[in-house]
């Protein structure tokens, strides 16, 4: 199951003068949120899709209508009515209605654009896919020789292996379970990535997949969207 959380406001979006969700945007006569979700097209036919997102933008139907159009045969879209604690609770909400949570979760935001996207063959707990980058504002994984996590961390450069987005988990229930230890000792906001930390303690195989830089397509700021467009 893909599951795609979509409560962020859109703040800088609309700081600037734009008068829609950053999601509703053009990007070469399609909007970005067909655009994302097309990184996914090889399992349109296969695979459920969940959407969570805003009561107050109303955009069930929206997405509902569009998700249509693109052709995916199974999904659903969750309305949440206030504010999360950040994206680790977003996904947990959307696991909490999965009927078997047996079922792995490929977890995505809605403003990047990956253009090789494949499922990983190897066999692990959780990974997660990484880039090359400049800045601290990612979340970063220090990995060994085998490409197995040492740790995660967010905002603070430990290496060169930035997080692009995609996070893996063999089940919704790991997910859960392993949330539900983290939400006890969050800070302000609880993010995917650290997440790993706890299960590497607990000797989980966690890995990274590294993505080439180029396959990687940010429309996260209003500066990288208009860079996308160009």
């Amino acid at each position: 199951m893909f599951i795609l959380p979509m409560l962020g406001r859109s703040s800088r979006f609309f700081d600037a003068g734009y008068t829609v969700p950053k999601y509703k945007l053009d990007v070469s006569g399609a909007t970005l949120f067909s655009r994302v979700l097309s990184s996914f097209l090889e399992y349109f036919e296969s695979d459920k899709f969940t959407f969570i997102v805003r009561k107050d933008f109303n955009d069930a139907e929206w997405v509902s209508v569009e998700v249509q159009k693109l052709g995916i045969l199974n999904f659903s879209v969750i309305e949440v009515e206030r504010e999360t604690s950040g994206q680790g609770e977003t996904v947990y909400i959307a696991t909490k209605k999965i009927k078997s949570l047996d079922e792995e979760i490929y977890i995505f935001n809605i403003d990047t654009i990956l253009t090789n996207f494949t499922k990983s063959t190897e066999s692990s707990d959780g990974y997660l896919e990484t880039f090359l980058a400049e800045g601290d504002h990612w979340s970063f994984a220090e990995v060994d020789k085998n490409d197995n996590v040492i740790r995660t961390t967010e905002k603070i450069k430990i290496s060169d292996n930035c997080s692009n987005g995609l996070y893996y988990f063999k089940s919704a229930s790991l997910y859960n379970y392993y949330f539900e230890k983290y939400q006890n000792n969050y800070e302000k906001e609880t993010y995917i990535a650290p997440m790993y930390n706890l299960m590497i303690n607990d000797e989980k195989v966690v890995k990274v997949k590294k993505e080439n830089a180029g396959a990687v397509l940010l429309c996260g700021t209003p500066e990288e969207y208009l860079m996308l467009k160009c």
